[in-house]
């Protein structure tokens, strides 16, 4: 153990190779009619451009005051 500092060094996390949830199965009672299933299926639609990390409201609000000052 000579050259050792002491120090240890930080446990290593086990990597995960597949998304702890692959799928939700959905139940909706009662059962919707057909324009409830076309407004559920518009909503759990991906979006074809998810938001960029740093795209919100209240970042925008912020760097604008940045800027006006």
């Amino acid at each position: 153990m000579s050259g050792e500092s002491g120090a240890s060094a930080p446990p290593q996390r086990p990597v995960l190779k597949s998304p702890l949830i692959r799928t939700v199965k959905l139940e909706i009672t009662p059962q919707p009619d057909e324009a409830e299933r076309e407004a559920i299926r518009a909503a759990f639609a991906d979006d074809p451009e998810p938001p960029l990390p740093y795209d919100s409201a209240w970042r925008r609000a912020g760097l604008e005051e940045t800027l006006e000052a």
